[in-house]
């Protein structure tokens, strides 16, 4: 008979809705714990950023007592941060002796994934401010997908080794990343039901509110005027010189570029590489957690094979003269006012 868990463990990975569903639970703290589930706080939410996660406590050890305090304080508990995915290990921590926990995982189409995280990258305070760490500022698409493909490998090889050092212990729910493979077509409602809430009983609540969507990927208009406007400016390392204002400013200027999202910018043979690339995991999902039955109605994306127009690259030098110009129009706007925008 399976153990009712005390805690769920959303691990992510990255560009699987974590930011929406952490800015959820955050925002609807009270409507959730009346449903029987607390989403606590161990170190305040990094709201500057703005950031929802609640796992940090796992990586700092200096609040281990109240970890422990808060975590046994409710019924039931959920924590949500998409990087223990790349760092599964860290689930060993104490703070869970003796509670009964369960993983929730969500795995997308790498294609998808892998182009959408590109673009998040894009984002001039992820790329200066946060990367990752062989990366030191906006990625160019084709530098992106080498890089972002080669940390998420790494890190599915690490899941992959704990997953299989945890043998039958390993208690954890997959879900397929896809619109059409959630419950009711809705990604709040699929994860409710992984832990066993009613999405529609939670969205009656009257307190109820909804943040709608959430860090959106930019276009690869946006991508690569980032990139330029990045090595325009010599490459700087901080958010006054290189900031989201500038490179709003010069992508509304700027006439040209491709206002598609990354995917549909990319030929058939980047996404069948991306897609053959992770075919290992899938395989492992398959075999592990699906009874061997195939993860994805379609491995995929929904644009692959379809005849879609040339990608409309950036006149460079036009791209140097606006960001001198955006320079002088928009200033260096402070930190504080850039950092609350954008995570």
């Amino acid at each position: 008979m399976d153990v009712e868990p005390r805690g769920y463990i959303h691990v992510g990975p990255v560009k699987t809705g974590s930011t929406y569903i952490q800015r959820t639970f955050f925002q609807n703290a009270a409507v959730f714990e009346r449903s029987g589930i607390a989403y606590p706080f161990v170190f305040p939410p990094e709201l500057e950023l703005p950031r929802h996660a609640n796992a940090r406590f796992l990586w700092d050890r200096s609040r281990d007592d109240e970890a422990r305090r808060q975590l046994n304080a409710h019924p039931k508990f959920l924590i949500s941060e998409e990087a223990i995915f790349f760092q599964p290990w860290i689930l060993r921590h104490p703070v869970f002796d003796g509670l009964q926990t369960k993983l929730v995982l969500y795995v997308r189409r790498p294609a998808e994934l892998i182009l959408s995280w590109v673009a998040e990258c894009a984002k001039p305070y992820n790329a200066v401010v946060r990367g990752l760490p062989d990366v030191h500022g906006p990625l160019s698409i084709d530098d992106g997908i080498e890089i972002l493909s080669r940390n998420y490998e790494e890190g599915i090889w690490r899941f992959i080794s704990y997953a299989a050092g945890a043998r039958d212990d390993l208690d954890v729910i997959v879900r397929t990343f896809d619109r059409d493979s959630f419950i009711e077509n809705d990604l709040l409602s699929d994860f409710l039901y992984c832990l066993g809430l009613d999405a529609k009983a939670v969205r009656a609540d009257p307190d109820f509110s909804d943040p709608g969507v959430v860090n959106e990927s930019g276009s690869r208009k946006f991508c690569d005027i980032s990139h330029a406007a990045w090595l325009a400016l010599g490459k700087p390392s901080n958010a006054k010189t290189y900031n989201l204002s500038l490179v709003e400013k010069v992508v509304s200027m700027y006439r040209g570029g491709d206002y598609r999202p990354v995917i549909e910018t990319v030929g058939d043979d980047v996404i069948e590489a991306t897609t053959q690339r992770f075919a290992f995991f899938e395989r492992f999902v398959s075999d592990r957690f699906f009874g061997g039955a195939p993860v994805f109605k379609n491995r995929y994306p929904p644009i692959f094979g379809k005849r879609r127009d040339p990608y409309r690259p950036l006149d460079s030098r036009e791209i140097e003269a606006l960001v001198q110009r955006g320079q002088r129009d928009v200033g260096a706007p402070g930190f504080g006012r850039y950092a609350r925008r954008w995570a």
